[in-house]
């Protein structure tokens, strides 16, 4: 029981004069917080784990598939120009749900808000030389 009092009295002591030394103001030991520090929304979103998905593709002649690991879609050509959107969330339950939006050139043509577990689908027309999805964390 004395070694662990006397080590205990000599781990104080040497952490004493850190203690008890004066603050300068040219100290290089301590980090300062200034705007750079605050992290972007953006970063801030994926850190979270709300990472949207923005990518643009050609319509395809059968079908193309893509998404991550918690949301995915299919564009499937039906023929005559339309296409048809099969959305999945397949994160978990307490996951929230996901808004898809199928675009072209700034112009939604179609938009769905499917919730964990679910899937929904969408039919539209071909509308210029390619379209984008936009899957985003509601």
């Amino acid at each position: 029981m004395r070694f662990f009092a006397f080590a205990s009295l000599l781990a104080l002591a040497s952490a004493l004069p850190a203690a008890l030394s004066p603050v300068s103001e040219h100290a290089t030991d301590l980090a300062t917080r200034g705007s750079e520090a605050v992290a972007p929304a953006v970063i801030v979103d994926r850190q979270a784990g709300g990472n949207p998905f923005d990518q643009t593709y050609s319509w395809p002649s059968d079908s193309v598939y893509g998404g991550g690991i918690s949301v995915q879609f299919e564009a499937t050509n039906l023929g005559g120009g339309k296409y048809r959107f099969d959305f999945w969330n397949t994160g978990p339950l307490n996951g929230g749900d996901w808004n898809f939006r199928v675009s072209n050139a700034g112009n939604t043509l179609g938009e769905k808000v499917v919730a964990p577990r679910g899937t929904a689908s969408i039919e539209v027309q071909q509308t210029g030389e390619n379209f984008n999805i936009y899957i985003s964390h509601v």
